[in-house]
């Protein structure tokens, strides 16, 4: 994600100073996240958002209501045309000839029947793949086309999972997504948003087996059930043997939520860094990965717990593992 935020913020800064540059137009499958991006993107810059579905509006309120002005038919001025931030999604999906005009004369002229757009607006389009039968997609004339920026909008698991963690509150069913990621690959990920929140402020756990499948609830059901081991556990020293792999990553998963906040002594370190010599490879990566992401999000209270972690020896034999992840 941090390369698409890259190019908006770059954009941005031409929008700003008023000089000329290609509309981005992020192609991508449906549910990624490249609306929520936008949405995100403009709250964070603390600007006003128009988002557009050219698949669905009508022409009028896209060109301006026509109105008689001295004997002459014109246009009036769209209310958006003063945003800052102008997204129009769907864009390779419109059905209207007149909202195709209007569209090739906003990208290349930022004009519509002569009424002008805000001229630090910045202008950013978002759309399926056209090469996949299952979006009735049209393919943009040439005109149009040397006016955009095509850029490929792909989001893996991980990065969606690391998106919800850093906007959601730790739950367990965000835990249950971070486990069963093979379990829930065939969800799009605003599906699977959209169930996390509702579940999250509901508490109506049964909903997911028409917000997702039964088959996904009774996983969900089956979690909530096992007899996993806590953070709590583990600080305490009460695991004694090599544990189940999910047991493992539940393991994982609370002793980087609590990583920051907890009061490590020397004896809950000890037990700490007991279980990470016995965990699996691919577990141990992964809990570095959250390492490094903390570090990232939080910098300055990570670096007094790597300080206060290195006098207590939790890491010991696991250094060099650290080293690379923390570099």
């Amino acid at each position: 994600m941090t390369n698409y935020l890259k190019t908006l913020e770059n954009h941005l800064i031409l929008a700003k100073a008023g000089t000329p540059a290609l509309t981005i137009f992020f192609k991508g499958e449906s549910g990624l996240g490249k609306t929520q991006l936008i949405k995100d993107f403009a709250k964070n810059q603390g600007l006003k958002l128009t988002i557009l579905n050219l698949s669905a509006i009508d022409a009028s309120d896209f060109t301006g209501l026509p109105k008689i002005v001295d004997g002459m038919t014109t246009n009036s001025r769209p209310s958006w045309f003063d945003t800052d931030i102008l997204f129009l999604d769907e864009i390779n999906r419109v059905q209207s000839s007149d909202i195709e005009a209007a569209l090739l004369s906003l990208l290349v002229d930022r004009k519509i029947n002569g009424n002008e757009l805000n001229k630090n607006c910045l202008i950013v389009s978002a759309g399926n793949p056209d090469s996949d039968d299952r979006y009735n997609t049209k393919s943009f004339e040439l005109a149009l086309k040397e006016r955009l920026l095509d850029i490929e909008f792909t989001r893996t698991y991980k990065e969606f999972l690391d998106y919800l963690k850093s906007i959601k509150e730790s739950t367990n069913l965000l835990k249950f997504y971070e486990l069963h990621a093979k379990d829930l690959a065939s969800y799009t990920f605003r599906r699977l948003e959209r169930a996390l929140d509702y579940v999250t402020i509901t508490g109506d756990v049964e909903s997911l087996a028409y917000y997702l499948s039964p088959n996904a609830y009774n996983l969900y059901v089956e979690f909530l059930n096992k007899n996993l081991f806590s953070f709590k556990d583990l600080i305490e020293g009460q695991i004694s043997s090599k544990l189940e792999t999910i047991a493992e990553k539940k393991v994982l998963l609370d002793l980087s939520e609590n990583l920051l906040s907890y009061n490590f002594n020397g004896t809950s370190a000890l037990h700490v860094n007991k279980f990470l010599l016995t965990i699996r490879a691919e577990n141990k990566q992964a809990f570095f990965e959250s390492l490094k992401f903390l570090a990232l999000r939080k910098p300055e209270k990570f670096g007094v717990f790597k300080t206060e972690s290195k006098k207590l020896k939790m890491f010991d034999g696991l250094k060099d593992f650290l080293d690379i992840y923390l570099a």
